[in-house]
């Protein structure tokens, strides 16, 4: 058999892999999410340093730009930390019901057991069901109706304030704890009745008007007199 040449035994050439495609660039953010990001990574920033107030403050601005769910979650959290237990429950319950197959609804979902059990419970009883009432908590006006109000709130000291037309107003302070139920009733003194001689009004209105009867009185008999004959302001024509 004849010798192969050298090219004959040069192995076949090895086809390169073709080129990766190049990655896709990431769409470019637009002005409220960049917002919303920047806003976002100041709040945790804030929150891993303990100012709570602040990482509040960031969250909820991130949410107003583009509402997402680990914001809702990170923004409970913070919530939390500070105490604010109604709120905190209220915030996550909002990330349950808006994004209820996420991770941090499904995080969320004993949080909001813990945190609704933390908050206080203040039940005001005794009042009149067909009567108007002004119900104050801490200065903020309370919306309601019935024989029963129940006012929900954060641990730590609350006063209560309630007005009604007719009546002395009704006033309670205390402590709360976590968790606390607390039921207070509600009894008011009506005010007293005034007569109708003890009111000043009525003496000016009747100073007044005594001192008008008494002109009209002068004035009556002062032209009776000029018209009775035997007065000097008659005269007598010849």
């Amino acid at each position: 058999m004849p010798e192969a040449s050298a090219a004959d035994r040069m192995p076949e050439p090895i086809e390169a892999e073709p080129a990766p495609a190049p990655a896709a660039q990431p769409a470019p953010m637009s002005p409220e999410q960049q917002a919303a990001r920047d806003a976002f990574v100041q709040g945790a920033e804030a929150a891993d340093q303990g100012r709570w107030a602040d990482a509040v403050r960031l969250f909820e601005l991130s949410l107003e730009s583009a509402p997402r769910p680990n914001t809702l979650y990170n923004l409970g959290m913070a919530l939390r930390a500070m105490g604010r237990h109604r709120d905190a429950r209220d915030t996550f319950s909002r990330l349950i019901d808006q994004y209820p197959t996420s991770r941090s609804a499904a995080e969320a979902l004993p949080l909001r057991q813990e945190e609704s059990e933390r908050v206080a419970v203040l039940s005001l009883v005794g009042l009149d069901a067909e009567a108007e009432y002004a119900v104050r908590l801490d200065g903020l006006g309370v919306e309601g109706s019935g024989p029963t109000r129940t006012l929900e709130t954060d641990p730590g000291r609350h006063a209560v304030e309630i007005d009604r037309d007719g009546y002395h107003s009704f006033a309670w302070e205390g402590q709360l704890a976590d968790g606390a139920r607390e039921t207070v009733t509600v009894e008011m003194e009506e005010l007293p009745s005034q007569s109708i001689f003890k009111k000043p009004g009525f003496w000016i209105i009747t100073a007044v008007v005594l001192a008008g009867a008494g002109v009209g009185t002068y004035f009556i008999l002062d032209n009776q007199a000029q018209l009775d004959p035997q007065s000097n302001n008659v005269v007598v024509l010849d």
